[in-house]
């Protein structure tokens, strides 16, 4: 059986507004309908009543159903926002994320008692417009307090190693058994076996004198 056109836009015009897809057709679409159906405008079309699961697929057919445009922000998977993932932060993306915590922190009236609500909603607003992204705030907190245990690590492990230090390359020079006795009593250690402190003086200024109870 064939179907033009218009007689596809008069079944659909007997469907009710509630149960017709309006939001879904481009405007064009509407108009050509519009023309070919000889209702004179898309509201008309939805006066008349009709049920039909045939409807929806003869529209499909005829390519005029479209579905509604992807968010071009990329979808964020819920397991993103575990603290697995906040571990792997580095880069652009961490610099990024340090520098807006300093900032804040720099414009804030209480800073010693960490970052507000309001303060939270620009950092995450900012960041995830930065890099096409939606990161919940569960995500920005296992960051903070990933990169807050880091930076105590790092502290705690230069207090006992301080002639280990190279002061020029920021990174720990500690035979193979002594790295293992300091990792068994504080794990966070262990990501200085092959490098520095990353952004020391951003890590510095936002860590050094935080208080232990803040809240995102």
């Amino acid at each position: 059986m064939a179907f033009n056109a218009r007689g596809i836009v008069q079944l659909l015009g007997k469907m009710p507004r509630s149960s017709y897809p309006v939001n879904y057709v481009t405007p064009l679409q509407r108009r050509y309908l519009s023309s070919v159906s000889g209702y004179k405008s898309w509201i008309d079309m939805g006066k008349r009543f009709m049920t039909s699961s045939a409807i929806l697929d003869l529209w499909g057919v005829c390519f005029c159903f479209t579905m509604p445009p992807k968010n071009k922000k990329a979808r964020q998977d819920p397991s993103q926002d575990t603290p697995k993932h906040a571990k792997q932060l580095n880069g652009e993306m961490l610099y990024t994320y340090l520098a807006l915590c300093k900032r804040e922190l720099d414009t804030s009236k209480d800073a010693g008692s960490g970052l507000s609500k309001a303060s939270w909603a620009k950092i995450r607003e900012e960041y995830n417009a930065k890099f096409n992204i939606t990161r919940e705030p569960k995500y920005f907190s296992n960051v903070w307090f990933y990169q807050k245990a880091k930076y105590n690590a790092w502290t705690w492990l230069l207090r006992r190693t301080e002639n280990d230090f190279n002061v020029e390359t920021r990174t720990f020079h500690l035979p193979p058994e002594e790295w293992d006795a300091f990792i068994k009593i504080n794990e966070n250690v262990s990501t200085f076996r092959k490098s520095g402190l990353l952004h020391e003086d951003l890590m510095k200024a936002i860590f050094a004198n935080r208080v232990a109870t803040e809240h995102v």
